[in-house]
């Protein structure tokens, strides 16, 4: 069975050339996801996940655009830490 984790939200401002914008929604196991946007410009993903298996419930999340461009760019964000 293939695990998956760190769901990741990214955010594209060109029309989806680049995808500068990044945050991790949830670090543990997650599966299938989709999005949409509400009229108030809140972003809606729905998605698979738990504990055991990422597909043991379905959760939905709102964050808005601004939660994403608070992230670290997504290099930063999968960087393991370097040692001292």
């Amino acid at each position: 069975m293939t695990r998956m984790a760190h769901l990741t939200l990214r955010l594209s401002q060109d029309d989806g050339k680049t995808w500068p914008h990044s945050r991790v929604l949830r670090k543990g196991l997650a599966g299938y996801s989709d999005m949409a946007v509400t009229k108030e410009g809140k972003i809606r993903c729905v998605f698979e996940n738990g504990e055991g298996d990422y597909c043991e419930r379905l959760s939905i999340a709102q964050v808005d655009r601004d939660w994403i461009l608070a992230g670290d760019p997504p290099e930063q964000q999968t960087e393991p830490a370097k040692k001292k």
